[in-house]
This record gives C-alpha cells, structure tokens and sequence, in this order.
C-alpha cells in the first residue's frame, strides 16, 4: 500500500499553478527575500509586501487618499489577535466584508 505526501511543497506547488493559470506573476520566497537580485521584504518576518500591497491598493482605489491607503497597509501588517488561527479568522473577515 502507497501513502501519498500531501505536504507543505504540494501545497504552494498547486497554489502556485492555480495563481498562474490565473495570470498572476508568482515568485517562489526566495525570489522576495533579502539576498535575492530584487528582493520585494527587508526581513525573514515580514510576510506581507508592502510596496506591492499599497500598489495594488493605489490601483483598484484611484481615488482613495494616500493617509487611507497608508490605514489599510496598518490594519492588514497589525492584526489585533493573540494567535495565528484567530489572526487568520479576523483577516477572512475583513476579506469578506470588502469584497459584499
């Protein structure tokens, strides 16, 4: 009897292809991290990339002011939770609230 590894690598790997197939540019972490030709985070820590973010931010809100913009990058890089699964649950919310 075979058992598959359905692991880590599986997982981005399927990610990945899906964000692709839906003409995204992905990069793989090392390709963002510091050490890399263009890294896109200064740090190991910081998973969110902020420069893309408030880009991207900047492109679907035309007509947002900048001190907005600079609020939604401090609520996203400040979740208010103790823990990583709370932390994930109040995000999905924020998710769900902007795009209803």
């Amino acid at each position: 009897m075979s058992h598959s590894s359905f692991g880590e690598t599986v997982v981005e790997k399927a990610a990945l292809g899906w964000f692709e197939s839906q003409g995204y540019d992905t990069r793989r972490g090392a390709g963002v991290s510091p050490g890399a030709e263009e890294p896109l985070r200064e740090t190991y820590e910081q998973v969110v990339l902020e420069r893309r973010l408030k880009a991207a931010l900047r492109k679907i809100n035309e007509r947002l002011p900048e001190d907005a913009i600079e609020q939604a990058v401090r609520v996203v890089t400040r979740p208010p939770e103790p823990t990583l699964p709370q932390n994930n649950r109040w995000f999905h919310g924020c998710l769900r609230t902007v795009s209803m």
